[in-house]
Order: C-alpha cells, then structure tokens, then sequence
C-alpha cells in the first residue's frame, strides 16, 4: 500500500495557501486605497471646491495645498460674462477665438496666453497691414477684404494671399514685430531658430524668410485651435459673417488707456491713435461705448466672454482658469505653468515692459494705479463725463475730488453683477 510523504505534501499545501493569501490581501488593500482615494477627493471638494481629478492620496494633499492658499476673493469668477454652459460633453476639436478691445487694454498680454501654447495657432493683429494699404488706396474696399481675411485666417485657407505674407516678412515694408509676435511665425519652419518680438533687424533677417503660404497652410492644419487678436478699431463693423466658436472682449478702464497712450507717446502731434489729448479721449470713449452696445444687441451672445484687464492681472489663476473653461479650450486642466507667467509677468519688480508693445514683466500695482497718480483730474472729469454710463455698468468707481482720485487705499474697480443679467 502507498503511503504518501506526509511533509512534501504539506509543503505543497502550503504555498498553495500562501499564494492564495497574497492575492486576496492585494485585493483588499487596492480596494482600501481607492477608497482613501475617493474619500480625498470627497473632503477636498467638500472643504476647498473642486481643483481636479483625484484618484491618490498624494494628488489630494497637492490640492489640499493650492486651494487652501486662495483667498476668498481668488475664488470668486471674475469673468463678467460668459456662454451658458451646456450639459453635453465638451469638444476641444478646431476651436476658433477672436480676440478684441481698444489699444493699451493689455491684450497683447492676454493674446500671449493663448500663444504660448503648443496646440494654438496665433495671428497677432492680422488687418495691420490691410488697414496701412486702405489708408493709402482710397478705393481700397477694407471692409469687405478685412471681413474676407478674417475668415479665410480662421479656416487655414491662404490662397491668394502670398503678396500679403510677403509685405509682412520684409522690414523695409513691415515692422518685423508684427510677424514675429506670432509663436508660429517666429520659429521652425519660417525661422531657423526662435526670434523674439525684441530682436534686432540683424537677427530677424539672419533667422527667418519669406512666408510661403503653402508651408504656412500644412503648419496651421497641425494645430486645433486658431486664435486671432485685433484692436477694435480696425475690425470691419459687421462681423457677422465671421466663424468662430469664442469672442473675447477685454475691456479696462478707459482712464487707465489714456494716461497709457500718453505715456507711451501715441497722443501728440504725430500721435499713433490721436494728435491731441482730447481726441484721444474722444475716440477711446466712442469705441468703449459703441463696443458695450454691440455686445448688448449682438445675437451671438452664446459666443462673447467678457474680461476685465484689472482682474486678469489681480487674480490670475482665477482668471486664467474661467477663461479656459469659458472658450472651452483644454488647457485648464494644466493650467500651473500659464499662472506662473501670468504671475510673473504682473508681479514682477519693473514698472513697465521694455517696449510699449511689450508682454514682458510688469508691476500689476503700478499698471493698475499710475494712471491715477499721473493723469489730470481734469481730463478724469472729461472721461467720466463722456462715457462714465458705461464705465459704471462695468464696475469702474467714479471720483468726483482730486483728493479721492489720488487716494489708493480705495479702489478703483469693484465687482459688478455678471452681464448676463444685463443682457437679459
């Protein structure tokens, strides 16, 4: 009779159950963690607000940390109106945003959020040379060209325009700086290396060549969104007939642009925008004003995001994090590395940036409050008086003393009622 060996088949017994043993504990403890994990997620929606995803502990503590440092006034949304948002699954597929305000309202700053991304593709202030080319050709039809390369831009489509791209690659003809404000026009292939809107003539024309539309459609056909930034008054006034999925209109305290064109040397006798101060107060007040009534009869309201300058650079994680979401644009959900140079690029130490048309660092205290330090009550009073409606509406403090005016520990801005409520 067989008798079996009692220790060998103990020992096969053994790692049998062991093995058993270990499966079961990793079973346990992965449902443990991903119930820590839920559990986090849960405290810190409940306690800060909603950051981001969460499925580890360590993520949660990450977001535990960056929310507990807002303030109450970071958490607040300070885009002052937006599209309604709908239920159904954002797309991120071929998003097109045109970009608008008046001239030194800091969208060149908000223009290079959306071009330092990879995925964007950025026309900066396209109808320039369209708008020199109508000021020397009186039969010159800018509205209906102006309309047409807008929304040929839009779509990649750039045929026909090769005399265009060849007007804004010479220096002789175009201010390199409005070629090279363009990330993607600045680089490979139109540049050998990346040339900066500061460079000298010398590096632009060592650098880069003439635009060939043909390799300029293939680069835009790998990008999925198409941002266009242009000062208002050189938008055709019918811009109806224009796709995009996104208008964004920044708008700033029109004393704050004034004492900005001033400064900048855009108002005197041979002034960019105006020969004289009052001029310049004029039109700036015209075009806030007719800019505030087009988006209130505009029928494309689903479309428009308002954004005030004063709180881009106040609260800019805030901010940058609304706009994102608003033009339905992916970037939001890393949005870390564009807060730190918004925060850089308004926080910093210098009062200025190198150049009038420079996104370069700035002080937001100094930006947001030396126009009250410089500019004339006098010439306050004649704002006030000519579009001060309007600028109430947007949250902008009226001063009725000069003593109020200079006074900084009263502020200049407040919040408003979201102009949804406005427009309905």
């Amino acid at each position: 009779m067989y008798v079996p060996n009692d220790n060998k088949f103990l020992r096969k017994n053994t790692v049998f159950l062991l093995i058993i043993c270990f499966i079961l504990i990793l079973i346990i403890l992965s449902g443990l963690v991903a119930h820590i994990g839920g559990m986090a997620f849960l405290i810190c929606e409940f306690t800060y607000g909603r950051c981001s995803e969460l499925s580890t502990l360590s993520k949660y503590c990450n977001c535990r940390v960056t929310e507990k440092e807002k303030t109450k006034e970071e958490k607040k949304n300070f885009i002052l109106f937006k599209p309604e948002e709908k239920k159904q699954k954002q797309e991120y597929e071929k998003r097109t945003i045109l970009i608008t305000s008046l001239p030194r309202s800091g969208s060149s700053f908000l223009g290079e959020i959306f071009n330092r991304q990879k995925d964007v593709f950025y026309f900066y202030e396209p109808l320039q040379p369209l708008n020199a080319l109508s000021q020397l050709i009186s039969s010159y039809n800018y509205e209906k060209q102006a309309v047409t390369l807008l929304s040929n831009f839009f779509v990649c489509n750039f045929e026909g325009y090769q005399d265009y791209f060849n007007f804004l690659s010479y220096p002789e003809l175009s201010n390199p700086h409005f070629r090279l404000m363009s990330r993607v026009l600045s680089m490979q292939p139109f540049c050998a290396k990346r040339v900066l809107p500061n460079s000298t003539a010398e590096e632009y024309t060592k650098y880069c060549v003439n635009i060939n539309v043909k390799l300029l459609r293939k680069s835009c056909n790998t990008k999925s969104i198409y941002v266009i930034k242009e000062l208002l008054h050189r938008l055709p006034s019918d811009i109806s007939k224009i796709q995009f999925s996104s208008y964004i209109s920044l708008i700033r305290d029109p004393r704050a642009i004034v004492w900005s064109m001033k400064k900048n040397k855009w108002v005197d006798n041979k002034g960019y925008f105006a020969s004289t101060e009052y001029e310049a107060i004029e039109k700036v007040c015209h075009i806030f004003r007719n800019n505030y009534f087009s988006m209130l009869n505009s029928n494309r309201l689903n479309k428009l995001v308002i954004l005030r300058y004063e709180d881009l650079v106040k609260y800019p994680k805030t901010t940058v994090k609304d706009l994102f979401q608003a033009t339905k644009t992916f970037f939001y959900r890393n949005i870390d590395d564009t807060v730190e140079w918004v925060n850089v690029n308004t926080h910093g130490k210098s009062e200025t940036g190198s150049s009038s048309f420079s996104v370069l660092m700035k002080n937001a205290s100094y930006s947001l409050n030396s126009w009250r330090e410089n500019l004339s009550f006098d010439s306050v009073l004649e704002i006030q008086n000519k579009c001060g409606d309007v600028m109430q509406l947007l949250g902008y403090v009226l001063y009725t003393s000069s003593k109020d005016l200079r006074d900084f520990s009263k502020t200049s801005v407040v919040r408003v009622i979201p102009l949804k409520n406005i427009f309905k």
